[in-house]
């Protein structure tokens, strides 16, 4: 990290009112499924999962691994961003088109029919620069100031785990979640070279992951239900905001992310070649409320988290037992409110109108966008060795925040993905 003398901001910084959000910018990953079967089932993973990236999920289902069993999905994903302000005369709209190709590689090993470990790896960013032009930024309560924004993410989260058969129609396990992530964030007033605001942070968390597992009726029937724990993501590093060529020096960053508390329950029920899924994800987004922190000198009292409850419902066909058709739909909420009317936080008395008491969403905060999901896909079964699988899915939703509240505007997403996913044992 670079380094140099700490010292307070100025109060200057107030002026930054919206701005703070880039911060801690959004990931791929937060739409981005590990595991070709979650891709491919509109993001249900509890009892859909298999291979090493079931811990992401439920590593429960690490069970249904072979003795050694290695395990690579690859997609391409298209995937485009706009924001339009409310300002439809005065401001243009801010469009973000990136392709990537995300992966998800693992192994888990199988010693005996009662029990299987297993790891998995996910790259979380690739280190490439991701420019965004003219984007309008609130710098005060409703002034908005045009500025270029660039970020580089580098990133991975690696999941290990092990599943416990202790009766034939019960599975246990557990896993740990190590992510480990570092940004950089240059802001620059459109027009001019030197950086308005320069900051490069880095941060590392753990967090674990409980699932049960279990077949009745001759495997006709299947529950799950798992849990992750909350965590919260203290980023360090350092921060230059050029308020005075002459004076501004790099400060001590001290941001602070979180991820929230996860409760998942998953259905399966087979009928001959038929079968059904349902999963339900609901997420403790309001437990990090006052805990989330940008990290540029000055927030507001909290952010307008909310929790969620993300569904999922799907089917299956299975076809001359080698090959199954499988067709999913989701739906994902939005994890954060509008936040506080700019005018009620002057009105008041907290400030001058220059922060909020509640923030809202922010540019580049991908969840603050509630989601559909379409997804189908192909598996053959590659016989007493594991599987192959094809298929793609599609993502849409629109968010609108109104005027007079933070970062007013018409937000967009749309993710296309293809997707290939190759389970080989031995």
């Amino acid at each position: 990290m670079r380094h140099s003398q700490s010292r307070p901001v100025a109060l200057c910084v107030l002026l930054l009112g919206g701005l703070l959000a880039t911060a801690v910018p959004a990931r791929a990953d937060d739409f981005v499924y590990p595991g070709a079967q979650p891709k491919l089932g509109a993001g249900a993973g509890q009892t859909l999962s298999r291979g090493s990236s079931a811990i992401f999920y439920n590593p429960a289902n690490l069970i249904y691994s072979k003795f050694i069993q290695p395990d690579l999905d690859v997609s391409f994903a298209k995937v485009t961003y706009t924001y339009q302000q409310v300002d439809t005369d005065k401001y243009d709209p801010v469009v973000v088109n990136v392709t990537a190709p995300p992966v998800t590689a693992g192994l888990s090993f199988r010693p005996v029919p009662s029990f299987s470990v297993g790891i998995s790896f996910l790259p979380t960013g690739t280190g490439n620069d991701q420019e965004v032009p003219n984007v309008p930024l609130e710098l005060t309560s409703g002034a908005y100031q045009v500025m270029d924004v660039s970020t580089k993410q580098t990133g991975y989260k690696i999941a290990a785990g092990a599943a416990f058969r202790f009766a034939f129609p019960f599975t246990a396990g557990v896993g740990i979640i190590h992510a480990s992530e570092k940004t950089q964030t240059i802001i620059t007033e459109s027009g001019k070279t030197d950086p308005f605001i320069d900051a490069l942070y880095a941060a590392n968390s753990n967090r674990f992951v409980l699932g049960m597992r279990s077949e009745l009726f001759d495997r006709a029937f299947v529950a799950a239900l798992t849990y992750k724990t909350a965590v919260t993501k203290n980023y360090q590093g350092d921060i230059l905001i050029n308020l005075d060529p002459a004076t501004s020096d790099y400060q001590v960053f001290t941001g602070v992310g979180y991820e929230p508390a996860v409760i998942g329950l998953g259905l399966e029920a087979r009928f001959g070649v038929t079968g059904v899924y349902f999963d339900m994800v609901h997420k403790s987004w309001s437990g990090g409320r006052s805990v989330v922190k940008q990290g540029f000198g000055i927030d507001p009292l909290e952010v307008d988290l909310v929790d969620t409850n993300s569904f999922v419902v799907g089917g299956k066909v299975w076809i001359a037992g080698k090959h199954m058709l499988t067709g999913a739909f989701g739906l994902v909420p939005s994890n954060i409110g509008t936040g506080t009317e700019e005018a009620a936080g002057t009105a008041s008395g907290l400030d001058d109108g220059t922060s909020q008491a509640i923030g809202g969403v922010s540019f580049g905060n991908f969840d603050a966008i509630p989601r559909q999901i379409f997804s189908g896909g192909y598996r053959y079964k590659l016989t007493g060795n594991g599987s192959l699988e094809l298929g793609g899915s599609y993502q849409s939703g629109t968010r609108v925040v109104p005027d007079g509240y933070n970062q007013a505007g018409t937000y967009t997403l749309s993710v296309i993905m293809l997707t290939a996913g190759l389970a080989y044992g031995f």
